[in-house]
């Protein structure tokens, strides 16, 4: 275990950093596979805090687990409070289950499971969105027009119903694109925000890894979805398969990435989404967060 000095002293004396580094759920996975507990998740907590990392980004993985989350989340967030690890996000991933085919998106899953999720939510402030990742999309018949129409209008009302679920718990929404989804990439998250005004204000997340092995380029990337960007995923790969490795591992140009994110007027932290094996897991999160200090210009 990595312990990082320089963050004990910013925690005791409060001093002001710059820059804020933390953990997407991808590091309780890589520690404990995607079928981690809430216990795993107390445990995990004192790694990341010990390893110099600012903040975290708690998750409903399964949908099994949301049960385990509603009872155990104050204990959960308490624990992170502690170790003055802080939560802006968090990621709803067993929604995207509402979204993966033309079967999901017509059915009730999600709204109900939306409304426990914001129930859970609504005591944390610190908790300031909750994001909804958009699968690759299940579709093995060609789709005329006419019904693609149809189920892109019942796909944004129900994100919409979602929305307005969160909000009403003082939660704002942003989704995690990923590739083959029914959005798209950044043109695709675009449109939607222009297809329904219910849907304006909505937020992204910047995952790195996704982009890569989607048609978006870096560099145009920025000045269309820049805005919108609320969070990151930060990870690297070949831009061939949508492997999430320790940045500076892949072909992303990072100095530009960062540039961007910084030029965007980007200002929460930077979260690392790295997917391991359990024994490298220490090694590699601490491997990305160096590296992205370097990248943002921040040495020690």
């Amino acid at each position: 275990m990595f312990l990082c000095v320089k963050n004990i002293v910013y925690k005791i004396f409060g001093v002001v950093k710059l820059f804020l580094y933390g953990v997407s759920p991808a590091f309780f996975i890589s520690s404990y596979s995607s079928s981690f507990t809430y216990e795993d998740m107390l445990n995990g907590l004192e790694t990341v805090s010990n390893m110099g990392f600012d903040c975290w980004q708690p998750e409903v993985f399964l949908h099994e687990r949301l049960e385990e989350w509603n009872k155990r989340c104050s204990e959960i967030m308490l624990k992170a409070e502690s170790l003055q690890l802080k939560s802006d996000h968090f990621v709803a991933h067993m929604l995207l289950h509402a979204f993966s085919s033309p079967e999901a998106v017509y059915s009730d899953y999600g709204i109900k499971e939306a409304e426990q999720i914001a129930n859970s939510l609504s005591p944390f402030d610190s908790i300031r969105y909750a994001v909804i990742p958009v699968p690759a999309f299940e579709k093995t018949s060609p789709m005329e027009k006419a019904e693609f129409e149809g189920l892109y209008k019942r796909f944004s009302e129900k994100l919409a119903d979602m929305k307005e679920i969160f909000e009403n718990r003082g939660k704002k929404l942003s989704l995690e694109i990923m590739p083959k989804s029914i959005i798209g990439g950044s043109d695709g998250f675009l449109r939607l925000i222009e297809y329904s005004k219910r849907l304006k204000d909505l937020g992204i997340i910047f995952d790195s890894g996704h982009m890569n092995t989607s048609p978006d380029e870096l560099n145009t990337y920025f000045g269309k979805c820049g805005a919108y960007i609320t969070g990151t995923h930060l990870c690297d790969n070949n831009g061939r398969v949508n492997a999430s490795l320790p940045p500076g591992k892949g072909n992303i140009c990072w100095e530009d990435a960062a540039e961007n994110l910084k030029k965007s007027g980007y200002s929460n932290s930077y979260d690392l989404e790295i997917i391991c094996n359990p024994k490298d897991v220490s090694a590699n999160y601490y491997h990305g967060l160096k590296q992205l200090q370097q990248y943002l210009q921040e040495g020690e």
